[in-house]
């Protein structure tokens, strides 16, 4: 058994030379996600049009904005991406289109001393390459 246990050990240390075994328990010098995040966030209303919704990207040069309902909760993503191929594409008017009618509800929250490296690996990137954060501020 011993030997066995020597054998797998010396294996795992010839393919993992660079790297360890198990990840290092001391992450205080790792980033966080809230060094990272944006401060001010502009988000737009799930019944706003999505015509509001291209502005609001407009004025604050972003190709996404965070969708909320009416108690400030985030329910979804709209990307201009979504706004192309969903309204524009399929011939409807971005005037009476709803921002509900061609959001992505597949959003990722994490707190902002979370660590940068654990949010990217429970998210996933959508279509567009944006990563649809939305971060809780933690108690002081």
């Amino acid at each position: 058994d011993r030997e066995r246990r020597s054998r797998l050990d010396h294996r795992i240390r010839e393919r993992s030379s660079e790297r360890p075994l198990w990840p290092s328990l001391d992450r205080s010098g790792e980033p966080r996600a809230g060094d990272v995040m944006t401060g001010d966030v502009c988000t737009i209303h799930y019944s706003d049009s999505t015509e509001n919704a291209a502005r609001a990207m407009v004025r604050r040069d972003c190709g996404s904005l965070p969708v909320v309902n009416d108690s400030g909760r985030l329910v979804g993503m709209i990307s201009d991406r979504d706004i192309v191929t969903r309204v524009v594409a399929r011939g409807l008017d971005p005037r009476r289109a709803r921002v509900d009618e061609c959001m992505s509800d597949q959003v990722f929250a994490c707190y902002e001393d979370d660590l940068v490296e654990t949010c990217l690996w429970l998210s996933r990137p959508s279509k567009s390459g944006a990563f649809p954060w939305w971060t809780i501020p933690t108690a002081s």
